[in-house]
């Protein structure tokens, strides 16, 4: 749990409903409260202090057209977020809450488990925001007292490093942020049934129109596709590409759906997607270059991971990051130098970590904790491992320069000597 709660009053006078979206909330970690319509819902808003609160908004009494207005008009003091959650569809009224000041308008039916992440991240939003501002204004006075010798651009927030058990504590809280979706989880289920039924297998692909798309993806490259011909029937596929791949492909779509439910004010989840699938590409088309062909060994699911592994230590340190990209930004330095002051693994290592004790296969992602190894402490590494790991980080790489685009936060990453991508049959 984290050291403040997180607070929300959920606000329907249908007890279902109600309840329904109490435990989607508390699964990320919010301290409910229950009220009926919108006079209950005032009073205990009097009472409590809110992080959030969501509202239907057709309810006896007082709606929640009416709640959310008076919540509003407040104006001074605290503020909650606050979320219309409702079946009724009215541009109008949409409109109108949203230019009073609510934060979101969500309708029914609802995917809960999107809903609720979605909620949290604008709660930790909201509180990074008074934070930043706090900090601030404190900054501003502390600046005020300073002598006038001193060099205030050179004061920075210091943060502690972090100790490995409360590191790994934390990173075991973080793990229920990170689900695999419905569809890919039912394939894996089916894959893992001792008589697997293919028919049963290619009905669920079908049902997911991702998944379908990336296992054709896959059974059409050239590493599968070895006479040239393109298929478009899932069942060729699934006989083209055999178990293991249909896992690593279930889990890679999955794993990424999972992820990207995690909402992060600091991290551009859709930029982290595009080098996702650029290391992935550029994975899977180093393999195929290999002479004679090169085995997977876990190159490829890792590849397409590394971009995204910074949002599993975002999720257990958000406070942390928003003060080292102020560091960053304050002290010209990267966010992956300061992240190696602070914590006691990679965000690559603790990814790793998470997926082992998840009880995947390890042959899926072994090695994910080593894609952070330095170019010139490779040959240290013993075979194959340090071939597996040269063809990991050229994925990386090469997915960074095809996206061709950097954040402030971080350096444009050096390209090795020409013999590295030599030894390994690629042509730059």
């Amino acid at each position: 749990m984290p050291e403040t709660p997180y607070r929300a009053l959920v606000v329907d006078d249908e007890s279902i409903s109600r309840r329904t979206v109490m435990f989607a909330l508390s699964k990320e970690q919010f301290d409910c409260t229950p009220a009926s319509d919108g006079i209950e819902a005032l009073e205990k808003a009097k009472q409590t202090k809110f992080d959030l609160i969501v509202t239907d908004l057709c309810m006896p009494n007082k709606h929640g057209h009416a709640l959310v207005t008076e919540l509003l008009a407040c104006g001074a003091g605290h503020i909650p977020i606050i979320v219309a959650h409702s079946s009724l569809d009215e541009p109008r009224l949409t409109k109108d809450l949203m230019i009073r000041g609510a934060d979101d308008i969500v309708y029914k039916p609802t995917n809960y488990a999107a809903f609720a992440a979605k909620m949290k991240g604008l709660v930790i939003r909201r509180r990074l925001k008074c934070e930043k501002e706090t900090s601030n204004l404190n900054d501003v006075d502390s600046a005020a007292k300073l002598p006038k010798a001193v060099d205030q651009s050179a004061v920075s927030s210091r943060i502690s490093r972090i100790s490995i058990k409360d590191f790994d504590a934390r990173m075991a809280d973080v793990t229920h942020l990170w689900p695999v979706s419905n569809a890919s989880q039912e394939v894996l289920e089916l894959i893992g049934a001792s008589n697997l039924d293919s028919r049963a297998l290619a009905s669920k692909i079908d049902s997911d129109v991702v998944l379908m798309i990336e296992l054709l993806r896959a059974a059409n490259s050239n590493q599968y596709a070895r006479t040239g011909r393109k298929i478009t029937d899932v069942n060729e596929a699934i006989a083209r590409l055999g178990t293991r791949r249909i896992v690593e492909v279930a889990l890679s779509v999955g794993t990424l759906a999972g992820l990207t439910k995690l909402v992060l004010p600091w991290f551009d989840d859709e930029f982290a997607r595009r080098r996702s699938i650029a290391s992935y590409h550029s994975a899977t088309r180093i393999l195929e270059l290999q002479r004679p062909k090169g085995q997977d060994n876990g190159i490829v699911f890792s590849a397409q991971l590394y971009p995204l592994t910074r949002m599993v230590v975002g999720a257990a340190y958000a406070n942390i990051y928003e003060n080292l990209l102020v560091d960053s930004s304050r002290n010209d330095k990267s966010l992956l130098n300061l992240e190696r002051e602070v914590f006691p693994r990679t965000p690559a290592e603790a990814t790793w970590q998470l997926l082992l004790n998840w009880g995947l296969p390890i042959e899926l992602f072994k090695p994910l904790n080593q894609a952070d190894t330095a170019f010139d402490s490779l040959p240290a590494l013993q075979e194959p491992s340090r071939t597996t790991v040269k063809l990991l980080k050229a994925a990386i790489l090469l997915g960074e320069y095809a996206v061709g685009v950097w954040r402030l936060w971080e350096d444009k990453p050096e390209l090795p000597p020409d013999a590295f991508f030599t030894s390994l049959n690629i042509d730059c």
